[in-house]
């Protein structure tokens, strides 16, 4: 059976994603150990970004300062730019806003996971929608002489987090940076998908960026609004609500339509089966929320599934953590799913890591609101039995069983393509852009492998070798090993100079 183009059974899907996320959540393993375990990644405002003791004050008087210490901080130097990968002088470099500098590299790495060298992409109609909520960088340029005025336009430009993308990678879609506070990547997810839809683009990269460099910027700001939480921790739907912690993160999702990522074998990691985008209007105060409109929100998107509110089983809220906007969002939310559902088959709003509720079709719903009355709503179904329901064929990283482990795999009808010897060795090709980046390379694969079993599938190897050789843009410096066992290839790793 082939995709139909043009109807409901092409939709949007993601085939790759990278992102770097507070504290050691700077990668898919890491990130799910983090909300497996619950561990919290609040920390002090570190010194890299601002001295908290001038800027603190438990007196809620205090409307110059701030009334939390701590907050959600992406861990190393983000100021760190590797200039020359991104055709970039060290002048233009130190103007770069550092939010467009880690979402460069962030970019990069997201087409990797979706397998996409640089030349498949170059000149491409891809587009880019970049949520972000303020340059804080814009504040400093007053403050520091190092800072090169010349380029300071193009530096911390909001448009340029968006249109230096595409510059960089010779993108010709839309290029659209966006700012509706908190919904603003949800709202990219959205314009994003109708590009797609409307033939538009071909690719997409949504992409959203938030760092804390001043907290005149937004922080104190917020606060003089009571919307943050003088604990620094998010108490939602809890009597504890008192506000909401703020966080840093980049995050970037490739998007293609159904058809064009099954014809280029893309791995499919999740489904869009609808979105939706709204606004409030005139409620008592433009940053309080409308449960009306947040009910149609959420069934409009449901729409192109027919409006089956049945099938979901875990949603995740925006959840502002106060006690105005969180009582609000559970009326909206119950407006829109409570004719549909009942005791037998209630809707989860899991506070921790928690088994999927049934078997089958795994689907999700995602609520993002601005605190100026933007709302986004995203429908998610998972890869495995969107596939396996319409008999496609295709390759997807669902996992299953109900622990949490599994081993990700195919849809239907995509056999192995040929019988694998281990007698025979795998070649690993490695490539970087400079003559160090080599043995950085090859140390990331030996950490990777030493968190591998030993016993490792052939056709595990045979993927890394695969993706290694012809899933991978090809740079200037490259090396090699040979393996024909995860032992074997961290033996030739470790001879790799």
């Amino acid at each position: 059976m082939q995709c139909q183009k043009g109807t409901e059974e092409d939709p949007v899907v993601v085939v790759g994603f990278s992102f770097r996320f507070p504290q050691d959540a700077v990668s898919d393993d890491a990130f799910w150990k983090i909300i497996c375990e619950g561990t919290s990644t609040m920390t002090e405002v570190p010194e890299t970004r601002y001295n908290i003791n001038g800027h603190h004050d438990f007196n809620p008087a205090r409307q110059d300062m701030l009334p939390c210490r701590g907050g959600h901080y992406v861990k190393g130097d983000i100021f760190a730019f590797d200039a020359p990968f991104f055709t970039t002088s060290s002048t233009e470099a130190r103007a770069m806003d550092p939010q467009l500098r880690v979402l460069l590299e962030t970019s990069y790495h997201a087409l990797e996971s979706a397998g996409l060298p640089l030349v498949a992409v170059r000149g491409s109609s891809t587009s880019v929608f970049v949520g972000n909520l303020i340059a804080e960088y814009s504040s400093l340029y007053g403050n520091d002489d190092e800072i090169n005025a010349k380029y300071q336009a193009t530096g911390i430009s909001s448009s340029m987090l968006s249109n230096r993308l595409s510059w960089f990678y010779d993108f010709r879609g839309p290029s659209i940076s966006l700012d509706t506070a908190c919904s603003s990547s949800l709202v990219g997810l959205h314009l994003a998908c109708q590009s797609l839809r409307n033939g538009e683009s071909e690719m997409s990269l949504v992409c959203g960026a938030q760092l804390q460099l001043d907290p005149r910027s937004m922080s104190i700001p917020m606060s003089r609004l009571n919307f943050l939480s003088s604990s620094s921790h998010c108490h939602s739907f809890d009597e504890q609500a008192d506000g909401y912690s703020r966080g840093e993160g980049v995050g970037v999702v490739v998007l293609k339509r159904l058809s064009r990522a099954l014809a280029n074998g893309d791995t499919i990691r999740a489904v869009i089966r609808g979105t939706s985008a709204n606004q409030d209007g005139r409620t008592p105060s433009i940053s309080q929320p409308s449960s009306i409109a947040q009910a149609a929100l959420i069934r409009k998107a449901y729409e192109s599934v027919d409006s089956d509110f049945q099938s979901t089983a875990y949603f995740e809220a925006h959840s502002t953590g106060t006690p105005v906007g969180d009582p609000i969002e559970a009326q909206g939310i119950s407006l829109a799913f409570s004719d549909h559902r009942d005791i037998h088959n209630p809707l989860f709003f899991p506070m921790t890591a928690t088994d999927w509720p049934k078997e089958g079709l795994r689907r999700a719903s995602a609520n993002s609101f601005g605190f100026g009355g933007t709302n986004a709503h995203v429908v998610l179904d998972d890869a495995l039995h969107y596939l396996q329901a319409r008999r496609l064929p295709g390759t997807h990283n669902t996992v299953m069983g109900g622990s949490n482990t599994g081993t990700p795999g195919r849809g239907v009808g995509q056999p192995g393509k040929h019988v694998i010897l281990r007698e025979c060795p795998f070649l690993f090709v490695f490539s970087t852009a400079d003559e160090n980046g080599i043995q950085r390379l090859s140390t990331d694969f030996e950490n990777h492998l030493h968190q591998t079993a030993t016993d490792a599938e052939t056709h595990y190897l045979a993927d890394i070798a695969f993706t290694l050789s012809s899933k991978r843009t090809q740079h200037p410096w490259r090396s090699y090993a040979l393996g024909t066992s995860v032992q074997d290839l961290r033996a030739s790793l470790s001879n790799i100079a």
